[in-house]
């Protein structure tokens, strides 16, 4: 026979016949794309995209049958899950992984069932109940002081929010006063600095979320003018010394 992954939702007189078609979708679909967010992680250079199939429904209770179609990877991430849902460790997880997780405790807790997630031998079983709690909570984020440059891309909203162009194709919006709009409205396409509280993901480190505490207007100075004020600040310590590169080198340990 071969391997493969198991989802049986138990308990409330539960069967197939009392799931609809999307609801059924729905608690796969979910369990894909959590085993999927953990190969990713585990896996970042794999090409061949993972995935599960359906392969039988059982009639006593709700029974599902799923086939992966990479063994190890799957089996692995599959692995890795049932654990952490055991220990209640699911900071552990990707947070995509958790979120799609939570689909099936939602539906748990609707239909008042418990799910039992198991496989073949060599993978850890768990189960989810009523009070499992699946969810990303703060537990996956870091937080704190940080202060963020970029391009004012957008200003606007009931409640004023600036948006901020952080690196090409990444941006950032954080709500701020109505003064604060209105200045920044100014420097439309222009950089600047914003500071907040700031929240990160702690599995990559992307920031989430700022709460913004102030703002800061970057000077228009071209970078030639820049240096020109940098060599009038320091380079009154360089006067007398006559080979800097070799100075340097020394500086450096190089010499």
């Amino acid at each position: 026979m071969p391997k493969q992954l198991k989802i049986r939702f138990s308990g409330n007189n539960i069967t197939p016949e009392k799931v609809s078609a999307n609801e059924f979708g729905k608690l796969v679909s979910a369990y894909e794309n959590a085993i999927v967010s953990v190969v990713k992680k585990n896996h970042p250079h794999r090409i061949i995209p993972a995935h599960i199939s359906v392969t039988g429904v059982e009639k006593n209770d709700l029974g599902i049958d799923l086939k992966p179609n990479s063994d190890d990877d799957v089996f692995e991430a599959a692995n890795e899950i049932n654990i952490n849902i055991s220990n209640r460790t699911f900071n552990k997880l990707p947070i995509n992984a958790v979120e799609n997780l939570n689909v099936i405790q939602r539906f748990i807790n609707e239909k008042g069932v418990t799910a039992y997630l198991n496989g073949y031998d060599g993978i850890a079983s768990s189960q989810i109940t009523q009070d499992t709690n699946l969810e990303v909570d703060e537990t996956f984020y870091l937080q704190g002081e940080t202060t963020i440059y970029g391009k004012v891309v957008r200003i606007g909203g009931a409640t004023p929010k600036v948006r901020i162009e952080i690196e090409k194709n990444k941006s950032i919006s954080i709500e701020v006063k109505t003064d604060v709009a209105k200045d920044l409205s100014s420097h439309l396409y222009e950089t600047v600095a914003i500071t907040g509280l700031a929240k990160w993901k702690k599995e990559d480190n992307e920031l989430v979320d700022l709460k913004f505490i102030s703002h800061k207007k970057l000077s228009k100075k071209s970078l030639t003018e820049k240096l020109k004020e940098l060599k009038n600040v320091i380079g009154k310590h360089w006067d007398n010394i006559d080979n800097p590169d070799e100075h340097l080198a020394h500086l450096r340990g190089d010499i």
